[in-house]
């Protein structure tokens, strides 16, 4: 798995979710439970932009942070890059 790990908590994941999709900027977005990971590269330059959209959309937000990866990342993160492929 390529690039850092972003763990949100909000009120409102199911806004969150597809406000950060939109963006277009991250390798993936997805709900882990009640909290929302957020992957890419460098994503503390992007820090300031996820938490602008997710307060403009009303998400609620309660944290934000770089976590290290968890095995359930390493593994979607894995298993997504191989149905890209098949998807072909």
């Amino acid at each position: 798995m390529r690039g850092q790990v972003l763990e949100i908590d909000c009120v409102y994941p199911d806004i969150a979710v597809p406000a950060l999709r939109a963006l277009g900027l991250f390798d993936e977005v997805a709900l882990y439970g009640s909290l929302i990971h957020v992957v890419a590269e460098d994503l503390e330059s992007h820090r300031p932009l996820i938490g602008e959209t997710l307060r403009e959309k009303g998400a609620g937000v309660r944290s934000m942070d770089l976590i290290p990866p968890s095995l359930e990342d390493v593994f979607i993160s894995s298993v997504g890059g191989t149905l890209a492929k098949v998807g072909r």
